[in-house]
This record gives C-alpha cells, structure tokens and sequence, in this order.
C-alpha cells in the first residue's frame, strides 16, 4: 500500500516579565492508496497575565476544520485562572481552570453552541542549551453533558536552529 502523512505546526511566542502572547497552527493530511483519509486544520491564539509570580489570569482562542470528522468549523473561547506549581529556570509546570464557549458547526448542518469547562496544564523543560522537551493537556467538556469533550495532548521538542536562539 501507499501511504503519505504529513503533520506540521508553527508557534510564535512574545514573553515579557509578567504576560506571554502566543500564536499557534497545525494541520495533518493523509493519503492512503490514492484516497485522502485525514485533513485537519488547527489554529489560535492564547495570552497569560501574571497577578503575582505564581498566579495568572488567561485567555484562549481556536479554530479547528476537521474534514473526517465532518466538522465544518469549531471555535472555542475562553478564559480563567492558572497557577505556577513550578517556575524555576530550567522547567515550568503549570495549571488551568477555566470556563468558555464553543460553537460548532457540521457538514449535515448540525450547528451546536454550549457552555464548557477548560482544565489543562503545561510542562516544559531545558534539555541543554538548544532543546526543550515540552508537554501540555487540555480538556473541555460541555458543562451540561461531561461525555460531550474535547481533548488535546501535545508533546515535543523544542530545537533551536542557531546558537543566536539558544
């Protein structure tokens, strides 16, 4: 059989002594003997304000178009509370809660529009100079039917290209 896959994504992050802006986008595309079997489509926005070193307030916008999942379009937006478990030099851990809205529409015409919960974290840590391995999760289910969710986990590498980024 032939099959291609191909995953990529992008970030941009602009951090100061006490906020972080951040811009992200991935997509996937599968083709498995001549048939196309995957092609998502995922993007957004997140900004953190600290209150104080260990405490932040957050807010977070994404779009997503998922073809196999006949998802025309889903927009979440949210915000809330997180707290630094750890926020040393060389590793962070933090925490989420929070609340938002989702809208989703179908390809059958299904529109849908609810009220969700959001709870997540984010851990990274400094390998060596030039790479970070990061994780973070990110849950948000319907407030009125917790089987109604959606789930992101992303784990990698962080590698920079020349000493200049180190």
């Amino acid at each position: 059989s032939e099959r291609v896959n191909v995953r990529g994504g992008a970030s941009a992050l602009r951090t100061t002594p006490i906020d972080r802006l951040n811009f992200y986008v991935r997509g996937r595309y599968e083709n498995q003997n001549g048939e196309r079997s995957a092609q998502e489509v995922f993007g957004g926005a997140g900004y953190e304000y600290d209150l104080n070193p260990r405490t932040f307030l957050f807010a977070r916008f994404d779009l997503e178009h998922d073809e196999f999942q006949d998802l025309d379009l889903r927009a979440t937006v949210l915000g809330g509370i997180g707290y630094f478990f750890i926020r040393e030099e060389k590793q962070e851990l933090k925490g989420r809660v929070g609340a938002g809205y989702r809208h989703e529409t179908f390809t059958d015409g299904t529109i849908t529009n609810e009220g969700i919960l959001s709870l997540g974290y984010d851990y990274w840590c400094q390998i060596n100079k030039r790479t970070r391995f990061t994780h973070s999760g990110t849950y948000n289910p319907a407030l009125g039917d917790f089987n109604d969710y959606t789930a992101v986990f992303d784990t990698g590498l962080e590698m920079a290209l020349s000493d200049d980024n180190a």
